[in-house]
């Protein structure tokens, strides 16, 4: 059982007259003792009177799936507030989408021509929900608003303090967020870095890296960089390089990072493949407890390509924002920036210098520059880095903010030790 099933059950449970006015079928459920308890109560009709009653009703009737449901959990997942409706349009996809892999597979066994017929009709159904256009009237968007505002906590996935401010309390469902970087500045490292701060200040965390450009033993060296502080070139060779002092260290890291929720993929190519894992993943985590970073967004392949790289990375960007929608969760694209960018002198660069540009800014929420370079009384002066510093300022610009303000945030960046920090201002 999911927290989208266990928040339906218990929101049915607790308000009976609820099975009159919403539409809920129990083969919607994954499990065989969730669709029995949803086809009792749809054929109670709704005379029950609150949760206690329903359950031992339930149980008098049906020991055996009684038995197999963790009643504990639906009553945990009922204290969630989520718009009911959006949750069943997504249990209902969920499902419809369920049906076509199956009868898909079947057909891949047995192909008969009743298994063409299935699939087909599998398919149909998949595709006429997806290009069903359902509005909401204004009661409908009031109530929504009335639990908005007796939530104790609008709380986003926090990261740094000065990002989660700008971006009104964190990272939230529904955000796409693009942060682009000239190569060598630190954008996969700042990854690893919103990685990590996302652990550490959030409680039951699932996480995702798609690492296009780099393989995940690659990243899992930046992370135990990032976490002891030895220079990444020593686990190349760590028997050997490593002292006694610092395998004690890197051994505690591992332990620590065996203790987190993290799936590094370097094999998921095409955005079909990146968001089929965000959405597994995603339906799997704790509502609101969710990231996924892809690095980055030029390397991702069309599922089909039309020979025009604008037109392909519009459809990239696309899936992703619907995504983001759709699974109430917060995705971070890196993305390179055009050759242009780097010929200009000014104060770093600008929206349109995001290449293959125009539907990235469209699609994000919030579009974020890293520069190499500090700030002066406000403004950003830009620097070349010479490669041998044991570290330099960075400033992470907000060019684009649907959540908030306009803002250069300055950070210094210790490429030794892979990690970024908020730069105390004088």
């Amino acid at each position: 059982m999911n927290e989208t099933e266990g928040f339906i059950l218990a929101k049915l449970m607790q308000k009976p007259s609820l099975i009159h006015t919403v539409s809920v079928q129990p083969n919607w459920f994954a499990e065989r003792p969730l669709q029995e308890l949803v086809a009792y109560m749809v054929k109670l009709d709704g005379d029950w009177r609150g949760e206690r009653d329903l359950h031992d009703r339930f149980t008098l009737d049906h020991a055996g799936e009684s038995q197999a449901i963790n009643w504990q959990e639906i009553d945990e997942d009922g204290r969630w507030h989520y718009a009911m409706d959006d949750v069943l349009d997504g249990m209902r996809r969920q499902y419809l989408t369920r049906q076509a892999q199956a009868a898909a597979r079947n057909y891949a066994i047995h192909a008969t021509t009743d298994g063409l017929a299935t699939l087909k009709d599998a398919v149909s159904a998949l595709d006429a929900d997806a290009q069903a256009v359902v509005g909401r009237n204004t009661e409908e968007l009031g109530k929504d608003f009335e639990e908005r505002l007796n939530k104790d906590d609008e709380a986003g996935i926090k990261t740094f303090f000065s990002i989660d401010s700008a971006l009104g309390g964190g990272f939230h469902g529904g955000q796409l967020i693009t942060i682009g970087a000239r190569p060598a500045v630190g954008k996969s490292a700042f990854a690893v870095n919103l990685i990590q701060k996302a652990q550490q200040n959030n409680d039951n965390m699932t996480l995702d890296l798609f690492a296009l450009e780099m393989a995940d033993s690659e990243n899992y060296n930046r992370l135990l960089q990032l976490e002891t502080g030895i220079p990444s070139k020593k686990f190349r060779v760590p028997k050997k390089f490593l002292s006694a002092d610092q395998k004690k260290s890197a051994r505690a890291a591992v332990t620590r990072l065996n203790g987190w929720n993290l799936s590094i993929y370097d094999g998921a190519t095409t955005a079909s493949q990146i968001i089929s894992i965000i959405t597994k993943r995603a339906q799997a985590a704790q509502m609101g407890h969710y990231l996924a970073i892809v690095d980055y967004l030029q390397l991702v392949e069309p599922e089909r390509q039309t020979g025009n790289r604008v037109t392909d990375v519009a459809t990239i960007t696309r899936a992703f924002k619907i995504a983001t929608t759709e699974l109430n969760v917060p995705i971070i694209m890196l993305s390179q920036l055009n050759r242009e960018s780097a010929k200009r002198d000014n104060k770093g660069p600008e929206l349109f210098d995001l290449r293959e540009s125009g539907s990235i800014e469209q699609d994000s929420n919030m579009v974020g520059f890293l520069i190499n370079g500090d700030m002066d009384n406000g403004e950003i002066t830009t620097s070349e880095p010479t490669g041998d510093e044991y570290k330099r300022p960075i400033v992470f610009k907000i060019a684009k903010n649907r959540e908030g303000p306009l803002t250069s945030i300055p950070f210094v960046f210790i490429p030794d030790k892979m990690e970024f920090y908020p730069a105390v201002m004088g």
